[in-house]
């Protein structure tokens, strides 16, 4: 899983009168769509897309009273709005209302990423019971279903196929578009916030007390990490690797908007000056948007690095995985105990402690799930004896005979691949003695020799990349300089090579923040000041071309706001 290099700004411009992004509305090639009040037609809108360019593309219109919310897709082609009370469905030119003849009060609604399909939360208009719809653009309801909790949000796939439900209680389901359900989870929280990937087999969800977590397909948690504050907000890439959360200000606190990877890592965070009413986030993860109530839109590129993210490399990240583990163990729940120790295996490839523990984890299970296994190899059901030991990501348990010469290739395998590693170690053929360690772990995940050598191997080329990474700073080169430290850390995340990589991203922040400046793009740089001080709070000149950057912008807006006055008076 790759981790967030940075977040760079593209563009940000005020459009009067516009709702702020919301959910499915920025391309791949980071096109944003919003609604754009007509100025002489009063509650008239034209969906206007802005390219990454500046150009804007005005579609369709139409005409609708002040609305809650305004979902509007990439494309342009769709929109859907909520009321207290109406959810209007705007498409081709034509307005029809989801569920028009009931008494509605809504909690959420979206429409899918290509406009064909619209669920929706509601309660009866006394809130005491709630229900959940699923339907088509015409305004028909494909079904409904009563939910027995306070609904407080919802997610729909981009492709439309998968619809999830949160609520106050903590509780999540997801249900498919016939209306069967999925899978079922519960955690202590009120949701508030929920967005699924492109066929639902991922869905993250933000909480009441700041929790960010993501679920799989079968509706078990992948990750969890936690947050200061209540997050209102959240999106999700089509492939449900990288999302993004908001948390309003609150109190002294101010509001944050964070970008997350891999396996719950923080890769970015900010604190916008304004409070954020609408996010979106394209299907690549390339690009995000974000929206406030008076119309500020602005759109950001988020820069994925070249190897691991750091926090799922290192020891601390083996030390939670253990514990988890064990907290699963003893809660009676060892399949789940062991998916955790070999989902850290994945981006902990040298840790012989991870590989061990799981080894014994898995003898425990296998004692149990051996018994079984042969009762229905005697019974001649070997496909049934195949599901059963392949839990336990064994090659091919049809029977005990089959197993031990399979061990035995294992064995054999082993002891030549690393036999022929040690000597391309020693011939400065690192990648390709890494290449066949590789696949020795592949063959048995429970095996430590290996490891301990593509230990040794990495720690090696992690040198190499350093070497290159300071020859690169000394041509003043910070961007492959970059890369080549992100390198090093993915293979040995050491604590000096990571605060190398820090300094360098600081520096070619703060580089693009003088290039904004000296070409008097003041917005722009006071972005990436900022981002250099959240960074390095200590780097003074940052500080001071931030004040300086601050005081020309506010200039630049007078002399705007004077210049109208101008052409009125005359």
């Amino acid at each position: 899983m790759k981790s967030i290099r940075s977040v760079n700004i593209c563009w940000e411009k005020r459009f009067r009168g516009s709702y702020p992004a919301s959910r499915f509305s920025l391309s791949d090639s980071g096109s944003l769509a919003i609604a754009v009040p007509r100025p002489l037609e009063s509650r008239t809108y034209d969906i206007t897309k802005i390219a990454l360019d500046g150009s804007v593309e005005v579609g369709g219109s139409f005409s609708v009273e002040t609305l809650v919310r305004l979902e509007v897709i990439s494309s342009g082609a769709t929109a859907i709005g909520m009321t207290a009370d109406d959810l209007y469905l705007f498409t081709e030119g034509m307005k029809n209302k989801f569920l028009a003849e009931r008494r509605l009060s809504y909690i959420d609604a979206m429409v899918n990423e290509s406009g064909g399909r619209v669920a929706a939360g509601f309660s009866d208009l006394n809130g005491t019971s709630f229900a959940l719809a699923y339907g088509e653009l015409t305004g028909k309801a494909s079904w409904t279903r009563d939910v027995n909790t306070p609904l407080t949000a919802l997610a729909i796939s981009r492709d439309g196929s998968r619809i999830t439900i949160g609520t106050e209680l903590g509780m999540m389901w997801q249900i498919d578009a016939a209306r069967r359900d999925i899978w079922e989870f519960e955690q202590r929280e009120p949701i508030r916030a929920l967005a699924s990937s492109l066929d639902g087999s991922k869905v993250v969800y933000g909480t009441a007390s700041g929790s960010v977590g993501c679920l799989d397909a079968e509706g078990a948690r992948l990750w969890e990490t936690h947050l200061p504050s209540e997050i209102v907000q959240i999106v999700v890439s089509g492939d449900g690797t990288i999302c993004a959360a908001y948390s309003p200000p609150s109190g002294e606190s101010p509001g944050r908007l964070t970008c997350i990877s891999g396996l719950g890592n923080i890769g970015w965070e900010c604190e916008p000056e304004k409070t954020l009413k609408g996010l979106s986030l394209s299907s690549n993860g390339k690009y995000l948007a974000s929206g406030t109530r008076d119309g500020l839109q602005a759109v950001f590129e988020i820069v994925m690095g070249e190897g691991l993210s750091i926090e799922s490399n290192s020891k601390a990240a083996v030390f939670v995985a253990l514990e988890h583990s064990r907290q699963m163990e003893q809660a009676g729940d060892t399949e789940r105990a062991l998916n955790i120790l070999l989902q850290a295996l994945l981006t902990n490839a040298t840790s012989s402690e991870l590989a061990r523990e799981a080894g014994v984890l898995r003898q425990r299970r296998m004692e149990t799930a051996f018994l079984e296994a042969q009762e229905l190899v005697d019974l001649a059901d070997f496909a049934s004896a195949w599901d059963t030991l392949s839990r336990l990501r064994m090659s091919d348990p049809t029977n005990p005979v089959v197993v031990q010469k399979l061990h035995d290739i294992v064995i054999l395998g082993t002891a030549a691949m690393l036999a022929t590693a040690k000597q391309l170690k020693l011939d400065g053929s690192l990648e390709a003695a890494e290449s066949g360690l590789n696949l020795t772990i592949e063959w048995d995940q429970f095996v430590t020799e290996p490891r301990d050598l593509l230990g040794a191997i990495r720690s090696r080329r992690s040198q190499l990349e350093l070497e290159k990474a300071h020859k690169f700073i000394e041509s003043g080169n910070y961007k492959d300089a970059i890369a080549a430290y992100e390198r090093a850390s993915a293979l040995e995340g050491l604590p000096e090579i990571i605060a190398s990589l820090e300094k360098a991203k600081t520096q070619m922040d703060f580089d693009l923040g003088m290039e904004h400046y000296n070409q008097k793009r003041y917005r722009e740089a006071i972005f990436q000041f900022k981002k250099v001080l959240l960074r390095d709070p200590t780097h003074t000149e940052s500080e001071r071309h931030l004040g300086y950057a601050q005081k020309f912008a506010q200039d630049i807006s007078a002399e705007s706001i004077n210049d109208r006055f101008s052409r009125l008076e005359q």
